[in-house]
């Protein structure tokens, strides 16, 4: 009901304020090269995110797992839910934190038929540790310290972008957008970390750890759940108010409305089942509890086609306008043929 509610209210205000442009055929016009430059833009904040947000999977026991359980790792909500509970996992050990709590948290574990990211594996996973981890926070000369650099940048520019009303949804920055959740990985920064080697071979060594200082229930961790839920509540707000202006086009284009429909059900999804997960004080595993649930797989799936079709619309609208001088840009707006004020 409030997914409705909040679809419903966005939509009226959308229709209200401009009128949506029937489709046009304008990337005829694109050469190969140009295309070339539009994938380019269009995937570097995506592989940004995913690179910087999923570990490579710690296989200890059972079959490998199937492409649909490896799918659900890459859903936005499950990088984030990661951000989230490895900062909470900090707060809540702080006076335990080491290299070996470090190392488990941000590693993915599969055992027999499901992900694991639980605190009972920070000591079973030390059976696996070739050695004894040290470092207590990433290095600053790291490929992880370069990547939250990285993506720091991509989300500041995305926050930018919308608030400035870039709503004419070229292909060129389509997961624009998807880099303002990359935000959320600045406050974890200093302990995401993928530099943590586990091996195959269980050894008899057991790394014990005192455990976390903090419960769940304590003063800590409730006024950080609590922050967490309103910021992704503040980001929704934000991001759909903002792509509700008319921006250049005058009229809302099916490129930019699929969008929208794509953002904000993603948002809104978002929003709903990490308030819920909070709510119920699941926080303490690094892997979305839902991981394994078939539902979040079907949704994983219907994100990813639902990206795919605005994709393919996105590059249907999309062309080149040359604007004064030498500077030129992509847009799906039809009628805009020159000046680009």
């Amino acid at each position: 009901m409030i997914k409705l509610l909040l679809f419903l209210l966005f939509f009226t205000r959308v229709s209200s304020a401009v009128p949506i442009c029937p489709i046009h055929y304008q990337s005829w016009t694109l050469s190969p090269y140009q295309w070339f430059n539009i994938f380019t833009l269009c995937l570097t904040p995506l592989a940004v995110h995913v690179a910087g947000g999923v570990p490579s999977p710690i296989i200890l026991s059972g079959k490998k797992p199937h492409w649909t359980n490896r799918l659900a790792l890459f859903n936005p909500i499950s990088i984030l839910w990661r951000y989230y509970a490895i900062l909470d996992r900090r707060i809540r050990w702080s006076s335990s934190w080491n290299g070996t709590v470090l190392a488990a948290s941000n590693a993915i574990f599969w055992r027999e038929d499901h992900w694991d990211g639980s605190e009972e594996m920070i000591g079973e996973s030390s059976h696996f540790l070739p050695h004894t981890p040290t470092a207590t926070r990433v290095n600053f000369l790291s490929v992880s310290s370069l990547t939250s650099v990285i993506v720091a940048v991509q989300g500041l520019s995305a926050a930018v972008y919308v608030q400035l009303g870039g709503n004419t949804a070229d292909l060129s920055v389509f997961f624009q957008p998807l880099a303002l959740f990359g935000l959320y990985r600045l406050p974890s920064a200093i302990w995401l970390s993928n530099e943590a080697v586990y091996t195959e071979t269980r050894s008899n060594e057991r790394l014990e750890c005192n455990g976390p200082a903090f419960g769940v229930q304590s003063w800590r961790g409730v006024l950080y759940r609590c922050w967490w839920a309103g910021s992704t509540i503040a980001l929704m707000l934000f991001v759909v108010y903002e792509s509700t202006e008319d921006g250049l086009c005058g009229c809302i284009t099916v490129s930019s409305l699929a969008q929208r429909i794509f953002y904000s059900w993603l948002l809104v999804s978002l929003m709903g089942i990490h308030t819920f997960y909070l709510a119920k004080g699941k926080s303490t595993t690094t892997v979305i509890p839902c991981m394994g649930d078939t539902w979040y797989k079907v949704f994983t799936c219907v994100v990813v086609l639902l990206a795919i079709a605005s994709i393919i619309l996105s590059s249907l609208e999309t062309k080149m306008l040359k604007c004064n001088g030498d500077f030129s840009l992509y847009t799906t707006c039809p009628g805009l043929e020159e000046g680009c004020n």
